[in-house]
């Protein structure tokens, strides 16, 4: 009988010293890792950031409304937070039946009062605070470390009763490395040459080869590509192809360099406002050109100018900041601390591209358009830029003597209702004798005009003469032009094109109000300049 007594009693005395020593290992609740995900699944719906779907006044994702409500630090009889989450009455309940949310279990409950008695110690969403260094933790030196985060990881493994894996092979080893630093398998020849490496540094030596390939910029660059949408066609309607692969090629160049982080960041945001900004710099800002173009027919270009700001908005926030900024386009940003206001904020940094909204004309690239020739030939460019330059210089006196035939040339008439074309570079008048070439079925006919015989088009009647540049002026010489023409229609009357096709030059329409467009176009339309008279014309 005293033997069974004193069993009973060792067996009691050990069961509470095994109960205090668990005690002393429970670490402080951590309320982002324990209390805020339960705050976030459970409660957040009738009483988190969304201020319009908010209960009874109760923001449980802010301290001082938390604490002043529901939660009393320290007391947990006195937490109402407790007594709802722990009551079965369906009138008291929380969360109510009705939510679609499941009740607290009984160690979830627990791990609310243990925050409580603690002090109910609140933090700011992990991602808002500045990290700190942690120690590192000790380990049982049965276990091979190689670096620190092997410390972090035993640890773990022993507090859950596990043990770690045997060290894999050398084959198992070099193939793990490759596919995750070159995204490619080792040839035969790299396994063989590591499995025979007897150096006590041939894991380091092999990792630095791997490191060294062309290829490592190229695994890198894969996630980075997708978080900034790169993409070489425009994504919309006929998906028409575009050049953004120079753009790729310099974020795979900038990993392979092993670029700094913050100039990887500043050069693709504004690299070309960069003091002296390289050509590759201004290539880098391609991160902000990645977005879909637009070339659909009947769309409206302000409407997706806009939504290409947006765009760059949300790619900015996702990729440099790791938000959801695009929340905060329509409303208030529901769980992350920024609003509607402070997303448009953001958007005007953006709000002053030049550029278009819709390429309807465009087939491909869309501008602004960068030059990127070859070494080779930006070095012949730069050679005929010099003979160029020294053509000029020599062209320099005999330049003067056609500026001064030019200004003779265009002196004003003495009579505005005649025209001479003795004083005219060029003169064309379409009196039937001119090599035109007439659509087929063209309604024309030939008129009494103003000064002589008129062309008389009718209809949907499209005509086209080519004829000899009989005066070669220099693009920064003044020039003037002369129509007589009596308009009946809206549209273009005069159009210059290249032998491909495209326009370029000068260009003069109508409008349906009878203004005069005048445009002198290097490259349609992106490189232009457009006039609009604020007159109607008879």
């Amino acid at each position: 009988m005293d033997t069974i007594k004193i069993v009973l009693t060792l067996s009691l005395g050990l069961g509470t010293l095994m109960a205090a020593a668990n005690a002393a290992e429970q670490k402080p609740i951590d309320f982002n890792q324990d209390i805020r995900p339960l705050l976030t699944d459970r409660c957040f719906h009738c009483h988190g950031p969304d201020v319009k779907q908010v209960k009874g006044d109760l923001r449980l994702d802010l301290e001082d409304s938390a604490k002043d409500f529901a939660i009393a630090p320290g007391d947990v009889t006195g937490s109402d937070l407790i007594t709802r989450i722990s009551s079965t009455d369906p009138d008291e309940q929380m969360p109510p039946a009705d939510a679609g949310k499941p009740a607290l279990t009984a160690e979830e409950v627990a791990l609310f009062k243990r925050w409580i008695e603690e002090g109910a110690v609140w933090a700011n969403h992990w991602a808002w605070e500045a990290p700190t260094a942690t120690s590192i933790p000790t380990v049982d030196k049965v276990h091979t470390v190689y670096n620190p985060i092997d410390n972090f990881i035993i640890a773990r493994l022993n507090a859950e009763g596990l043990s770690p894996a045997s060290v894999a092979g050398r084959a198992t080893l070099i193939r793990r490395a490759a596919f995750d630093i070159t995204g490619l398998p080792p040839t035969l020849e790299e396994i063989d040459r590591f499995e025979k490496d007897t150096d006590p540094n041939a894991y380091s030596s092999m990792l630095d080869r791997l490191f060294n390939s062309k290829h490592y910029g190229e695994r890198m660059a894969i996630d980075w590509l997708d978080g900034a949408r790169y993409a070489d066609s425009n994504g919309f309607q006929n998906d028409f192809g575009r050049d953004m692969y120079p753009w790729r090629d310099w974020v795979i160049d900038s990993f392979n360099a092993n670029m700094p982080f913050d100039q990887f960041t500043i050069e693709q945001i504004a690299g070309d406002l960069l003091p002296g900004a390289t050509r590759l710099q201004r290539v880098a800002t391609g991160f902000h050109r990645n977005h879909r173009s637009n070339t659909e027919g009947g769309v409206i270009e302000e409407e997706w100018r806009t939504e290409n700001i947006i765009d760059r908005v949300v790619t900015t926030g996702a990729v440099f900041l790791g938000l959801t900024l695009g929340c905060a386009r329509c409303h208030d940003h529901k769980y992350d601390p920024f609003t509607q206001k402070e997303f448009y904020q953001f958007y005007s940094f953006f709000n002053h591209t030049k550029e278009r909204g819709v390429y309807i004309e465009t087939r491909g690239n869309a501008g602004v358009l960068l030059s990127l020739p070859s070494t080779e030939l930006e070095a012949k460019i730069t050679q005929l830029e010099a003979d160029i330059t020294a053509a000029e210089m020599a062209f320099k006196p005999i330049k003067q003597s056609i500026l001064k035939r030019y200004e003779q040339a265009t002196a004003p008439l003495d009579d505005p209702d005649t025209t001479s074309d003795e004083k005219a570079d060029f003169h064309l008048p379409l009196n039937g004798n001119n090599p035109l070439s007439i659509s087929e079925g063209a309604n024309i006919s030939w008129q009494d005009g103003l000064l002589g015989k008129a062309l008389h088009l009718q209809g949907k009647t499209e005509s086209s003469f080519m004829v000899k540049r009989l005066h070669l002026f220099e693009h920064d010489q003044p020039f003037s032009v002369t129509w007589w023409v009596r308009m009946d229609f809206s549209g273009p009357f005069f159009q210059q094109r290249t032998p491909d096709g495209s326009l370029r030059g000068l260009h003069v329409s109508t409008t349906a109000t009878r203004e005069v467009i005048v445009t002198f176009a290097h490259q349609q339309a992106d490189n232009l300049i457009q006039i609009q008279s604020t007159e109607n014309f008879p």
